[in-house]
């Protein structure tokens, strides 16, 4: 079984095309900057992820992390409204949880069925 070419040479092209030449030489760009990230950046994000736990499943263990978190970020300087989220979502958490507790206390068998 014999080799072939399956596409045909491409015809000789100069080294730029036409429309590259109008724009000149290609800038060139000093060494990629470092993003500065505060060193509380990823307690604001811990805190955050805590939060939407303690929010979605499980109320009062992990809103509570959540606020200790949130307290160490924004103690520490963090800028980011990441702490504050945290903040807000953990005590929103706290309250629907207590508002379940005193509910069922005061009409048992309210959420069950």
């Amino acid at each position: 079984m014999a080799y072939h070419q399956p596409y045909p040479q491409q015809p000789d092209h100069p080294q730029r095309a036409p429309h590259a030449q109008q724009f000149g030489p290609a800038q060139q760009f000093g060494p990629a900057q470092q993003h500065h990230l505060h060193p509380a950046r990823g307690t604001a994000t811990a805190a955050l992820w805590f939060a939407v736990i303690g929010f979605l499943c499980f109320p009062i263990l992990p809103s509570v992390i959540a606020l200790v978190l949130a307290g160490s970020a924004r103690r520490a300087g963090y800028p980011g409204g990441r702490a504050r989220v945290a903040s807000v979502l953990a005590w929103i958490a706290l309250g629907l949880a207590l508002v379940g507790g005193v509910l069922e206390l005061l009409s048992p068998g309210l959420f069950t069925s």
